[in-house]
């Protein structure tokens, strides 16, 4: 368990960092995005690979970011095919479909609230239009599953990568 919140760390820095500079043209520096974007595909695929119950939430995030649109830096193009290729290399355990599909809703929701929503300032109330930015439906989803279920694993996986992501966020806005 300790060794997959310390990958879901990496990954939540990895996915920031990739994400920080936009475009498709290769230059000098986005080969430094191109790197991360495939060391966090790898190691999503490791994770996916070695923690069954982490495996739906972190194939849901995926498939939702990408339906959304969301793949919009040269890093993302890099850790979304790593992660595909190292799957398909490697293989894929048995996975829950019913807990993936519940994933995948709620990590679409999330992200297209966060696009026609958040982004278009259509929300007023600074506050809430804050905690709609964070994502938090997938959290409440994983931390509902992780209660009834016992599987703390998933729910802390989504937070560790979260507390990184908005870590790393936080220090390349100070940057």
């Amino acid at each position: 368990m300790i060794k997959t919140l310390i990958i879901a760390l990496f990954i939540g820095f990895l996915t920031k960092f990739a994400d920080s500079e936009h475009g498709k043209k290769i230059t000098k520096k986005s080969l430094t995005k191109i790197v991360a974007g495939i060391l966090y595909g790898f190691m999503m695929a490791f994770v996916v690979k070695t923690e069954p119950l982490v495996a739906p939430l972190f194939i849901a995030t995926v498939i939702g970011v990408t339906i959304s649109g969301k793949i919009d830096a040269i890093g993302h193009f890099f850790g979304i095919s790593s992660f595909v290729f190292f799957l398909a290399t490697y293989g894929l355990e048995k996975i829950n479909l019913l807990l993936l599909l519940l994933f995948l809703l709620v990590a679409t929701v999330d992200e297209l609230v966060n696009t026609y929503i958040v982004d278009r300032k259509r929300i007023k109330n600074r506050l809430l239009s804050n905690v709609l930015a964070k994502r938090p439906f997938l959290e409440i989803a994983a931390f509902a599953f992780s209660a009834v279920t016992g599987a703390w694993i998933v729910w802390f996986s989504l937070l560790f990568f979260d507390v990184a992501y908005n870590a790393t966020t936080s220090v390349f806005t100070k940057i």
